[in-house]
């Protein structure tokens, strides 16, 4: 996980879903701009956030593509159709 460092004089700029297995908590990831203009990723763990490392967001993406070869395994498996979703290149309004 990415260090707790000091965060104060961050802008947020944009709010992004993170989704945790069977963790109501911590929904949200945020772009960040610094006070030296240099964008970064915040997320939070526990509702304490920290900046997060590439290696966080790695992980993430890696389980989020686990659980989408799953499901779409287990619907394959009793036979039916994977349809695509409408709209999922549009960015979320979240």
């Amino acid at each position: 996980m990415g260090q707790k460092t000091e965060l104060q004089g961050l802008t947020k700029v944009m709010r992004f879903r993170v989704l945790h297995h069977a963790w109501e908590c911590d929904p949200y990831g945020w772009v960040a701009r610094r006070p030296d203009g240099t964008l970064t990723i915040i997320l939070t763990t526990h509702c304490w956030e920290y900046e997060a490392s590439p290696e966080d967001l790695a992980e993430l993406i890696s389980e989020y593509r686990r659980v989408l070869a799953r499901t779409q395994e287990a619907i394959l498996m009793v036979g039916w159709p994977i349809e695509p979703t409408s709209g999922s290149e549009e960015r979320p309004t979240d």
